[in-house]
């Protein structure tokens, strides 16, 4: 009997220790407006939830998890969802998705790098999220005008990713989607296409900067500039904690049309600069985001110069008071709210 007893000690405690080297976290988003989001179609004023008079990506709810496989090595997970905060739905993103933001699995070694495999953000977005001055608030003048990193998607499906350690700074990633995993939206009219991507970002000290480049390689000949690589180069640079400044070419041929036609067109081609500033002291941000464009064919070739004007308030290293006023492709939006993540 004491046998048995101890053994059953021993089993448990070596279980423990298992158990101790996992861990799942809960965490999410919420996000609330009241503004008018005309470049979506919004005649008036109304509340938003998830729009693009939103801060930060939007309110979601989501799991995460991490186990230690020793060695340097670990596995991990994420499953996340976006939230409707005005009526509680979810689904908000990809029609019938349960966790249409990110449904991954990952396994990687702390000297070697990180395989990550499912739904989860492209290298475009990653490069060009450690410069953007609103931290890609819903708002941001630049994914507005040019995409993530050309992009017009944040995120790729049945993705394949390889994030390397960071050596000084210097980090990169590569991405690539199957023909026969393609995203429904990249399909339409051109057919199926297989799609890579990659960044090169370094990111140390004052200095925040990115190159990224994407490709999808389109079956269909439909539009002929679909099958070129998307491109962007910019940075930031911070002076002193209180000021910081950034910079930006970007190069897109799959164009978002706003003005009532919403969604992306595949071959049609944006290119320009972003310049933009932020100051910030105590509680307060102010940011200022323009984008200009030197080519645009989307409504008819008109060149339009784009911006957000943003001010946010902290009343705690989680929760923030936000406005923000964007002029997009002719159309004026604006968004008064509330950030609460957790």
């Amino acid at each position: 009997m004491k046998k048995s007893l101890i053994a059953l000690a021993i089993l448990g405690a070596a279980s423990g220790a298992a158990l101790a080297q996992s861990s799942v976290t809960l965490f999410g988003v919420a996000d609330f407006a009241y503004g008018k989001a005309k470049s979506m179609g919004d005649k008036k004023s109304h509340a938003q939830s998830g729009s693009i008079v939103n801060s930060g990506g939007g309110s979601e709810l989501g799991f995460t998890g991490r186990e230690d496989l020793g060695g340097g090595w670990s596995a991990g997970f994420m499953f996340s969802t976006e939230l409707d905060l005005r009526n509680g739905a979810t689904n908000t993103g990809a029609a019938g998705t349960t966790w249409n933001r990110s449904a991954w699995v990952s396994i990687g070694n702390d000297k070697l790098g990180t395989f990550t495999l499912g739904r989860n953000y492209s290298p475009g977005f990653m490069g060009q999220v450690v410069y953007e001055l609103t931290h890609w608030s819903y708002y941001s003048a630049l994914a507005a005008t040019f995409g993530f990193g050309g992009n017009p998607q944040p995120r790729n499906s049945s993705q394949i990713k390889y994030s390397s350690p960071s050596f000084g700074g210097l980090s990169t990633e590569i991405a690539y989607v199957a023909k026969d995993d393609a995203d429904p939206r990249d399909n339409g009219t051109l057919g199926e296409s297989s799609r890579w991507a990659l960044n090169v970002v370094y990111n140390q000290g004052p200095i925040k900067a990115a190159i990224t480049a994407d490709k999808a390689s389109h079956g269909a000949t439909g539009a002929p500039n679909a099958n070129k690589t998307n491109w962007t180069i910019g940075g930031s640079y911070t002076f002193n904690n209180m000021f910081a400044v950034s910079a930006s070419y970007n190069r897109t041929h799959s164009a978002q049309h706003w003005q009532g036609e919403l969604g992306p067109r595949y071959g049609a081609r944006r290119y320009g600069w972003e310049l933009g500033a932020s100051f910030f002291t105590g509680p307060y941000t102010v940011t200022l985001d323009l984008t200009r464009d030197t080519k645009n064919d989307l409504y008819g070739g008109k060149k339009y110069t784009n911006g957000v004007l943003e001010g946010r308030y902290a009343l705690s290293k989680r929760t923030y008071l936000y406005g923000a006023f964007l002029r997009l492709d002719g159309d004026n939006n604006y968004g008064l709210g509330i950030h609460h993540s957790f």
